[in-house]
């Protein structure tokens, strides 16, 4: 799908990959945080404009459910325990960052191999 940003320009919002040579690449991505309409209720500046109706819940509760069985259908991690612990997200400290326009954000910098 695609959405238009302040500046009316067009970005792709969701993406899946396309059957390849060799085999098909389980690969989705998204623009958005369907988790928001849910559970964020934050209205920083009173400018939030997060939609809460249950058209909006329902929507998003579809893609979030659909990414997680998605890894749960195609969970071909054979990683031990030693491999986990030291991959987790809990590793690494976020950034935060706000230059007074938004709400602040999250952001993670890792190191290049």
């Amino acid at each position: 799908g695609f959405s238009t940003d302040l500046n009316n320009a067009e970005f792709g919002t969701l993406q899946e990959s396309k059957n390849m040579a060799g085999g098909y690449r389980y690969i989705y991505g998204s623009q958005f945080h369907p988790e928001k309409p849910q559970f964020v209720f934050d209205a920083y500046n009173q400018s939030n404009d997060i939609v809460h109706n249950l058209d909006a819940v329902y929507c998003n509760e579809y893609f979030a459910t659909f990414f997680v069985n998605e890894c749960r259908l195609r969970n071909e991690n054979k990683m031990d325990q030693e491999t986990y612990e030291k991959s987790v997200i809990y590793n690494y400290s976020p950034d935060w960052f706000n230059h007074g326009e938004s709400a602040p954000e999250q952001l993670y910098f890792f190191p290049g191999p």
